[in-house]
């Protein structure tokens, strides 16, 4: 009597026709997004946020990152 069971080419078999749904396709611009946070996080607490920032990034990322949110017009302190 043959083996019966779980094999790899039923596996693959059974994926070819499935679709994955993206969990991120609304998301059209993930820099737009970074920057909006950002700037969402800074205005509930501009004191500690930019503390935070000040504390664990290097000066050229903090710059990299006011560069970005001002490219989106995302205003940070």
């Amino acid at each position: 009597m043959p083996d019966v069971g779980y094999t790899a080419a039923f596996v693959k078999l059974h994926s070819i026709g499935k679709k994955e749904e993206d969990p991120l396709s609304d998301i059209r611009d993930p820099k737009e997004l970074l920057a909006s946070s950002v700037a969402r996080l800074f205005s509930a607490d501009p004191a500690k946020y930019t503390q935070i920032i000040g504390e664990n990034l290097e000066q050229a990322n903090q710059e990299a990152l006011l560069q970005l949110c001002n490219a989106y017009n995302c205003k940070i302190v």
